[in-house]
């Protein structure tokens, strides 16, 4: 007791008080021992204690914790949420979240939320009261509902065809995530945050054309962007130096006097040798035609990704190479026509061809030639005659190789000749 007990009813009502807090929930008895004595000094005959007692109240809340937070960012727009409870009761929400769950039950808890619209959600709550109005409040963690894909778009390709077989690759996204490959092609770039210069560097690749390769960009929600078909690229890694390799055919452009002169090269795969007249011919029916020029280090002929391989030499100490491998590294079988074209204001002089390649004993030289001297160097010499050579290639060997003379009838784009064939030589048949 924390104090005297208090009497009432002429003495026959005594009040205690305890010394301390009860437990509540729990059943007292009162007893009265023979300690207690009347005013005159005489002791209780005997102990008593109340039959009956008394039970205190509940005033303890319960006690909630969080077992299972919301993953965040999540794209679950009626996410779980778990949580447990010391004690049974009923369950009302606060802020932004609700539940069709009303009811608590002592240990874990598992809620789903009512369906949420994308957004940031921070004031989520839960009240759980027991029996006894007894209440506590717990703070469901923030969380972000996104349900919105990436978009993924091409960004400048792959540069076709390189000669490097770990090429880069441009693509641009609308939001971060992880990078999932697929068909032949990966890289060691996984996550968007990698990304440097808006490129990823392909792991290596074996030479051929990739046409199947696809990216998809998947955010920290799990949403899943659209699947990005790579524009199909070739890797051509077979490098030719200058015209040593037996397999390829080369011709080489050299010259004394001038300024750069450009070799030009016509290739019909479907001309085939045995089509061809010996008298003459008309190009202009022999199925397609690639036209190859410029100064690119290396240029395909078609879709099936062969290349040609290029070196533009821009003075006379340069020479100007063309290097043909169009059938697995060898010289495509069909119909070749060359032609040098004088474009500039000086004319060429002293100009040789030379031609090598399987089939051929020797290398074949061609001139020298002079391209004519106009005397008018206000236009290029585009319309000045100009060598040609009419090459035919079968079972991946040079078996035919004619020239037409230089003063020739032949019009500017090629598309018809019709004189004698010159200089003409047949080998490999």
């Amino acid at each position: 007791m924390s104090s005297t007990p208090s009497a009432s009813n002429t003495n026959k009502t005594f009040s205690v008080t305890p010394s301390d807090n009860l437990s509540s929930e729990t059943s007292y008895k009162i007893r009265v021992t023979t300690l207690v004595k009347d005013v005159v000094g005489n002791s209780m005959s005997n102990s008593y204690t109340t039959s009956n007692g008394f039970t205190t109240a509940d005033i303890t809340s319960p006690i909630l914790s969080q077992v299972s937070a919301i993953t965040s960012p999540t794209n679950d727009t009626t996410p779980d949420y778990t949580f447990s409870s010391s004690e049974a009761g009923t369950i009302t929400y606060g802020g932004s979240c609700s539940s069709s769950t009303t009811s608590a039950t002592t240990d874990n808890n598992t809620i789903t939320l009512v369906s949420l619209s994308d957004g940031t959600y921070s004031d989520c709550k839960i009240t759980v009261t027991d029996n006894s109005s007894n209440s506590v409040t717990l703070n469901i963690n923030s969380f972000v509902i996104d349900t919105t894909a990436p978009v993924i778009w091409e960004g400048g390709g792959v540069t076709t065809p390189p000669n490097d077989n770990t090429p880069d690759y441009g693509f641009e996204f609308s939001e971060a995530g992880t990078i999932t490959f697929g068909g032949p092609c990966s890289s060691g770039t996984t996550s968007t945050s990698e990304i440097s210069g808006g490129r990823i560097t392909f792991n290596a690749l074996s030479d051929g054309t990739y046409s199947n390769c696809t990216i998809i960009v998947t955010d920290s929600a799990g949403n899943a962007s659209n699947t990005l078909s790579i524009s199909s690229f070739i890797i051509d890694t077979v490098s030719y130096d200058d015209c040593v390799d037996s397999n390829t055919m080369c011709l080489t452009l050299t010259w004394t006097d001038g300024l750069d002169p450009d070799l030009h090269s016509y290739y019909f795969p479907d001309w085939t040798y045995e089509e061809e007249e010996t008298n003459g011919f008309d190009n202009t029916s022999r199925g397609t035609r690639y036209w190859v020029y410029g100064n690119a280090a290396n240029k395909k002929y078609s879709e099936t990704g062969q290349t040609i391989q290029l070196t533009d030499g821009n003075s006379s100490s340069d020479n100007e190479t063309q290097v043909w491998a169009t059938d697995s590294q060898k010289v495509g079988n069909g119909t070749y026509l060359f032609y040098v074209e004088d474009v500039s204001e000086i004319d060429v002089q002293n100009f040789k061809l030379v031609l090598s390649g399987p089939g051929l004993s020797d290398n074949i030289t061609y001139g020298p030639y002079d391209f004519k001297e106009d005397g008018d160097n206000s236009t290029t010499e585009a319309v000045n005659p100009q060598a040609v050579f009419f090459i035919q290639v079968d079972n991946n060997s040079i078996v035919r190789s004619d020239n037409v003379s230089v003063g020739d009838n032949l019009s500017s784009t090629l598309m018809q000749w019709t004189g004698p064939m010159k200089n003409s030589v047949v080998v490999g048949q």
